[in-house]
């Protein structure tokens, strides 16, 4: 079998197109490259159709763009073209949540989300900087103790559960709640972290929050609960089984939940080790059980801030944007600890941040 990737960052040459031949254990790069702006340093596809990719443009005047692939069966990777893109309504957008019938930009540096409707067929985005209604825009304010990062909001993702909208501010040291009201999303509650820990990323299984925490290296497990009620803190936990980092300048970035439901898996950046960074790999929560370190995984790859795992769950693919790489990783069957096997790896992107399976 043959699995088609995409990969982004910062770059202007556009996505590149991965080609992973699973029988053979090869991955290589595709012939073109896809336009997508100046550094599409996220990029996510449709609900349903993986032929359209929504893709950030991280700039001060951030965008966000729609993109129909082509070629999904060419053997040397696909190519696509944008169709659409419009203001972010903020500057510097990182991340973007994909609904069925809007996408919702964080823009880091505005300190904002959006709310910009899409149209598949046609495919199209609204411009919803121009025709915005109340409610699509959010502005949040807030800073933290770390002078140089925490200066003002900084949202770094957007990301749905049920009703709601969580948006970790890693300035301000919150995950903001919002629920749609008749004029839009509006702020309902926030959750508390650390001073100075900054949160990045999120994700909810079994009635838990987990949260990245990029300054502190730490990742924090909340008992989830519907609003109007807060989330328990129950526990704060270090992303590196010595405890601390072992450079200060090493940050942690993505979290995952494994297609088994029983792991998480978390980046982390910029380690000085030859062997490249680590993925910390924790055993989810559950009402008997706490959540624990189990293992950590070398990469092989510097600055390990993108990652995803294969639709059918078979596979883990790593970008490493200091080394320009991809690596893949094979699940391995039947591991109770979350223990990978490296099977293929392609350099010479520039940058990579991000890297999707379609």
């Amino acid at each position: 079998m043959t699995y088609k990737l995409l990969a982004g960052g910062y770059t202007d040459g556009g996505l590149y197109s991965l080609s992973f031949d699973a029988a053979n254990k090869k991955l290589k790069l595709g012939e073109s490259r896809i336009p997508a702006g100046s550094n599409p340093s996220w990029i996510a596809t449709h609900p349903s159709d993986n032929t359209v990719v929504f893709a950030t443009n991280e700039v001060d005047d951030g965008r966000v763009l729609a993109i129909k692939l082509a070629g999904m069966d060419a053997s040397d990777g696909v190519t696509g073209e944008p169709v659409k893109n419009v203001s972010s309504g903020g500057a510097c957008p990182a991340h973007l949540l994909v609904t069925k019938d809007a996408i919702v930009p964080g823009n880091y540096m505005g300190g904002s989300i959006l709310n910009v409707p899409y149209s598949v067929s046609p495919l199209s985005l609204a411009d919803t900087s121009k025709e915005r209604k109340e409610g699509d825009f959010v502005q949040f304010n807030g800073t933290g103790p770390n002078a140089d990062r925490q200066e003002a909001s900084h949202p770094h993702e957007v990301y749905a559960y049920e009703n709601e909208l969580l948006i970790p501010d890693l300035g301000a040291d919150k995950t903001w709640r919002l629920t749609k009201g008749a004029a839009g999303w509006e702020i309902k509650d926030s959750i508390d972290y650390p001073a100075g820990s900054g949160p990045r990323h999120v994700l909810i299984h079994g009635g838990y929050l987990y949260t990245v925490l990029e300054l502190s290296n730490q990742l924090a497990v909340h008992k989830y609960t519907t609003l109007p009620s807060a989330p328990t803190s129950v526990a704060t936990l270090s992303t590196f089984a010595s405890g601390s980092p072992a450079d200060p300048t090493m940050l942690a970035a993505e979290i995952l939940l494994t297609p088994s439901k029983k792991h998480i898996y978390v980046s982390n950046r910029n380690d000085p080790s030859a062997e490249g960074d680590t993925i910390a790999v924790f055993s989810v929560a559950t009402d008997s059980d706490e959540c624990k370190l189990v293992r950590e995984i070398r990469t092989g790859v510097k600055h390990a801030r993108g990652m995803n795992f294969s639709k059918d769950g078979k596979y883990l693919a790593v970008a490493g944007s200091t080394t320009g790489s991809v690596k893949i990783f094979e699940i391995l069957e039947g591991s109770v600890d979350g223990e990978v096997a490296l099977v293929a790896s392609v350099e010479g992107i520039e940058k990579p941040t991000a890297v999707i399976w379609l």
